[in-house]
């Protein structure tokens, strides 16, 4: 394969969210590339994502900063650019994006008109780490004449889409991006919390994607939002660049407008592979534990009406389901949950909730208190619980909004409020899964083996 090196192109859009527009808030997403014609042997892109919480006023700001600090500290260090290198780039895109915030921040200092809308908690939040007022979470990719390079700190996705049309995502998923929750660079420690990786030229994808989390959060599920990438290589070697370019807003428009309701950024790297060069297929996935409870997905709906011009087959299927977490977390977790919560039904029914201190941070509870009583009025009967299974006569269920649901013999089904609601809270790994109480602390943990983890889970930033 001497001689053979890999060439690419660039093209990406950034819209609005629906839900911005109707709030009247600024798109807090960005993206930009060099070289600016977004074609050569070696390109650099970056997508970054600020939060949406009140405390990250200027977050818009802040990811303007890390992804053009982003794109420069990569750049510069090409083009020999290594694997080994990656961890040397988030130290110096984290530094340098510190940097460059706290010398804003010295410029145009946060004044009471800034934080009049902040309650007292996050005033405190603000004065004790003035940076989670532009914090945000970032993407990249790079493209060499060998390989393409890549990392990510918080939350979004980077798509590789093989020749054959497969997509897979080829960095793993990281818990602590969970719900509304995602780590940033605004964190101490930021730095080492990059998730990186690398594809020689005979891995190399034939396109890359790389778009902020209001995206992904519009579809149905992990396979209909990547079923996107599939479609989009479909397009491009049908109607070519030019013309998916052209279409690339308006599906993006309609794609806040009938999903998630956030601002959507995506940015596409095609790459010229000289023939039988690069990944033909998308890598067989393991199964994962998970796979033994099967857990029913809601039919996806398909935007109506006419088709954007040139492309005319093509409509985002997205699911019209605004503010909603992405389906694959919620309930690759959540079925975890109600898995574990089948086979040691006795502990759930049994464990008494850990009570964290006022602020995250805190040392629990020594002494446990009481099991709270059911309440004078239950909850009203779910009309359709989005899972459910059983364990000797015990079923357990799990509904739309994230409550765990129990019905014993001869009884009807009771919601059990004690374990909380919201996506967000719930996050699995491969021993088991854990709930997360408000401020962060570990409430509830179910292991393979009833054992809790050894330390606590970490407080991290909310992007909503």
């Amino acid at each position: 394969m001497t001689g053979t090196k890999l060439s690419a192109q660039v093209f990406g859009r950034s819209v609005r969210g629906a839900s911005h527009v109707r709030t009247d808030m600024t798109n807090q997403d960005a993206m930009t590339w060099s070289p600016a014609s977004g074609r050569g042997q070696a390109l650099v892109v970056a997508v970054a994502d600020g939060h949406g919480s009140p405390k990250s006023l200027r977050s818009d700001r802040g990811s303007r900063m890390a992804a053009g600090i982003a794109v420069a500290v990569l750049e510069s260090m090409l083009p020999a650019l290594r694997e080994d290198q990656l961890d040397r780039a988030a130290r110096a895109i984290t530094a340098r994006w510190v940097h460059d915030v706290r010398a804003d921040l010295a410029r145009k200092p946060l004044t009471e008109a800034d934080l009049s809308d902040l309650d007292g908690r996050e005033r405190r939040d603000l004065a004790a780490n003035p940076l989670l007022a532009y914090g945000t979470t970032l993407l990249a990719a790079v493209v060499t004449p060998t390989g393409v390079l890549y990392l990510q700190l918080g939350d979004g996705d980077i798509v590789f889409v093989a020749r054959d049309g497969g997509a897979w995502l080829p960095l793993p998923a990281d818990h602590r991006n969970a719900g509304n929750e995602t780590l940033s660079l605004c964190l101490p420690g930021a730095e080492r919390a990059f998730r990186t990786g690398v594809a020689a030229l005979d891995r190399a994808p034939q396109m890359i994607l790389l778009s902020t989390d209001g995206f992904a959060n519009s579809y149905q599920n992990e396979d209909a939002f990547l079923a996107f990438g599939t479609d989009l290589l479909g397009m491009i070697r049908a109607s070519g660049v030019p013309a998916v370019e052209d279409s690339l807003e308006g599906w993006l428009q309609e794609t806040t407008e009938h999903g998630s309701g956030d601002d959507v950024t995506l940015a596409v790297v095609v790459l010229a592979l000289p023939a039988g060069v690069g990944i033909a297929s998308a890598p067989v996935a393991a199964t994962p534990v998970t796979a033994r409870i099967p857990v029913p997905t809601r039919p996806a709906r398909k935007v109506v009406g006419t088709a954007p011009a040139p492309v005319p087959s093509y409509r985002p299927a997205v699911t019209p389901d605004a503010g909603r977490h992405r389906e694959r977390a919620r309930l690759v977790a959540l079925s975890v949950v109600l898995g574990a919560a089948a086979v040691v039904s006795s502990l759930v029914l049994a464990v008494t909730l850990l009570r964290g201190g006022d602020e995250p941070g805190d040392e629990p509870t020594t002494t446990p208190p009481p099991v709270a009583a059911a309440p004078a009025t239950p909850a009203p009967l779910p009309t359709a619980l989005l899972a459910t299974t059983q364990r000797g006569a015990t079923s357990f269920g799990l509904d739309d909004d994230g409550y765990l649901w129990l019905q014993s013999p001869g009884s009807t089904w009771q919601r059990q409020d004690k374990y909380g609601n919201g996506w967000g809270n719930f996050w699995s790994e491969s021993d088991g899964v854990h709930v997360r109480g408000e401020k962060g602390e570990l409430i509830l943990s179910l292991t393979a083996d009833i054992a809790p983890p050894e330390k606590p889970v970490p407080t991290i930033g909310r992007t909503t």
